[in-house]
C-alpha cells in the first residue's frame, strides 16, 4: 500500500474501534476527546500500517508529519497556524505547553479524521439552575461581541456576560449556589473561571447552531486552551 491508502485504513479502523471521549462539557452537556483518548490505539495503527506520525512547531506554525517506513520518501503533512495562551496563574512555559497540546489533539483529529463533538448539542439534563435561554435580540451590530477580559476577577465576567445576554443578572447568585452545590466545590475564583469557561462554550455552541438569541453574536472567551 502506499502512504495514502495506508492512512485511509487507519482511519477506518479508528472509526470503527469505538473510540470513548473521555472529557465532558458539564453545562453544554458535549464531551471531547483528549489525546490520551485515542493517541495509545492511533499508536498502535501507526505501527502495525508502518507509518511514523511527528509533530514539529515553529514560531508561526504547527506541523504534523507522516512518513511511510517503506518508502522513506513518501509523506504526508498538514499545518496549522500556531496561537497563544494565556492561562491565568500560569508561567509562559505552562501556556506553550497548553498551546502545544491543544494543536497536537487537533493536528491528530484533523489528519485521521477522528469524529470530534462539534459542541452543539443540546444542554439536556443538566440541573436546574442553567442560566435562562436568551431571548431574540434586535441588538446593533456593536453590542453583538462578547470578549472576556482575563484581567478582570471571572465572577465579574461571568456578571458582564449575562447582563450581555439579557438574563436576569440579579439571580446570579442563586444560580451559582446551585452550581457549586450540585458540583460539590466551593465558590472560589476558580470555580466562577470555570463556570464563565462553560458558559461562554455553551454560548458559542449556541450561535453556530442558530439558536434564536444567541445567532449572529460573538463571543471570545480568552482562555482558549482550557
Amino acid at each position: 500500500m502506499n502512504i495514502f491508502e495506508k492512512i485511509q485504513t487507519i482511519r477506518v479502523k479508528l472509526a470503527e474501534s469505538g473510540l470513548k471521549k473521555g472529557k465532558k462539557n458539564e453545562y453544554a452537556g458535549y464531551t471531547y476527546y483528549e489525546l490520551g483518548d485515542f493517541l495509545p490505539t492511533l499508536m498502535q495503527l501507526c505501527k502495525e500500517q508502518k507509518i511514523f506520525p511527528v509533530i514539529s512547531f515553529t514560531a508561526e506554525t504547527a506541523t504534523l508529519t507522516v512518513y511511510d517506513c517503506e518508502k522513506a520518501d513518501a509523506k504526508v503533512e498538514i499545518t496549522t497556524p500556531m496561537s497563544t495562551a494565556q492561562l491565568k496563574a500560569c508561567h509562559p512555559v505552562q501556556n506553550l505547553g497548553a498551546v502545544q497540546t491543544y494543536l497536537r489533539r487537533y493536528l491528530y483529529i484533523a489528519m485521521f479524521e477522528i469524529v470530534e463533538s462539534d459542541k452543539i448539542e443540546a444542554s439536556t439534563g443538566k440541573d436546574t439552575a442553567a442560566p435562562p435561554l436568551a431571548v431574540p435580540s434586535n441588538i446593533s451590530p456593536s453590542g453583538r461581541a462578547f470578549r472576556c477580559d482575563i484581567n478582570k476577577p471571572p465572577r465579574d465576567e461571568l456578571v458582564r456576560l449575562w447582563q450581555f445576554m439579557g438574563w436576569d443578572a440579579g439571580k446570579i447568585d442563586e444560580y451559582l449556589a446551585a452550581r457549586a452545590a450540585n458540583m460539590k466545590a466551593e465558590q472560589t475564583p476558580m470555580f466562577y473561571q470555570q463556570i464563565l469557561q462553560e458558559t461562554i462554550d455553551h454560548c458559542i455552541a449556541e450561535s453556530r447552531n442558530g439558536t434564536p438569541g444567541y445567532a449572529g453574536r460573538l463571543f471570545d472567551d480568552g482562555y482558549p486552551f482550557h
